[in-house]
């Protein structure tokens, strides 16, 4: 009875291919994040500097306006001298009243309260006391309740700006990795395209990790594809595509490439008894035949195995020596795979 392995098409191109893209998503969402955070923090800080200078201002005001009374007082009392009247309460009020000082009196040095100030009086123990207006403290505690309601308000409406960005900055990025993923997935299997595992493979490539790349062909797609129609030849592919991606690990990137060629990046060393051991288990499962409705199809697969080497320039280096073995592959029957590097050398093919 033919079988194949029940595996999501979608999850199982998933598995390998996203590992990268997720650790680059999660790092553009942290710094989302920090950039939210940060911009947060400096509105904050902001709104302190902000309150500093105002009440900074405030007290440089009230201090000028109390110089500016006690100047007046000095030459009341100065002038008041000059005629010789004598200072007694009547005069004190009459000189607030004139030269505008709130709650002019006579009082002892001891008495003089912290919200009043005062000048000396010659050749007497005691001094002009009042109570100074305080012109900016006063207008900014009528207006307190309208400056922080506003204040507050457009604190609010910044960070709730940020936020708002922040999660539109959230949505971009998700529609982004959307359309990114369209287009490097291909749309049948779930697996990586052509253009995906060339990101792949160009990754590993400027990483300089070493890397091994097994190039397959099906054979005898064609005719499954003429005889029972597209709709079963695209469900073989299917099935092929979930053998793959239960065979391959867990930082494997498996692609198809497009009509029946598919790829298996290893993304890690391995000797050469491991591929081995890797392209026979591959040549078994998809060959083994595939139970697709009311139809049992069997197709032949060639394998073409590559190693990246210090004497390969770049990816299509690696891409072009699998591509060559899989070609001698196809052209020595009853052999399912080939190793670059005998062509190189020169050496018959073993499989």
């Amino acid at each position: 009875m033919a079988q194949h392995f029940l595996l999501e098409p979608v999850a199982a191109g998933a598995r390998q291919f996203r590992v990268g893209q997720q650790s680059q998503d999660t790092r553009y969402e942290l710094r989302s994040s920090r950039l939210v955070l940060a911009g947060i923090v400096g509105v904050i800080i902001m709104a302190i500097i902000f309150f500093w200078g105002t009440m900074t201002s405030i007290q440089s005001i009230d201090s000028k306006a109390i110089d500016a009374e006690r100047d007046r007082a000095v030459i009341a009392v100065g002038l008041l001298q000059q005629s010789g009247a004598a200072m007694d309460s009547v005069m004190a009020r009459k000189i607030g009243r004139d030269y505008i000082l709130g709650d002019a009196h006579l009082s002892r040095p001891a008495d003089v309260t912290s919200n009043e100030t005062f000048v000396p009086l010659a050749n007497t123990s005691l001094v002009l006391a009042w109570t100074p207006r305080r012109f900016a403290s006063e207008t900014a505690s009528s207006v307190a309740p309208i400056r922080i309601a506003a204040a507050g308000t457009a604190l609010l409406t910044v960070i709730f700006i940020m936020l708002r960005l922040y999660r539109l900055a959230r949505d971009l990025e998700a529609r982004r990795r959307v359309a990114r993923d369209l287009a490097t997935r291909d749309a049948l299997t779930g697996l990586a395209n052509r253009r995906g595992f060339n990101e792949a493979l160009d990754a590993g490539f400027a990483s300089g990790a070493p890397m091994s790349l097994l190039y397959l062909d099906l054979d005898r797609f064609k005719q499954v594809n003429d005889r029972y129609g597209h709709a079963i030849g695209d469900e073989l592919l299917n099935c092929v595509a979930q053998r793959l991606a239960h065979i391959a690990g867990p930082d494997d990137c498996v692609a198809r490439l497009g009509g029946d060629e598919f790829v298996l990046l290893r993304r890690s060393a391995a000797s050469r008894t491991e591929l081995t051991e890797l392209a026979s288990r591959i040549h078994q499962r998809i060959t083994f035949p595939y139970g697709l409705g009311d139809v049992e199809a069997d197709v032949g697969l060639s394998i073409g195995v590559a190693t990246r080497s210090e004497h390969m320039r770049d990816a299509r280096d690696l891409v072009a020596s699998a591509d060559a073995a899989l070609y001698r592959a196809k052209a020595i029957d009853g052999v399912p795979f080939a190793f670059a590097e005998e062509l190189v050398r020169g050496l018959p093919k073993a499989a």
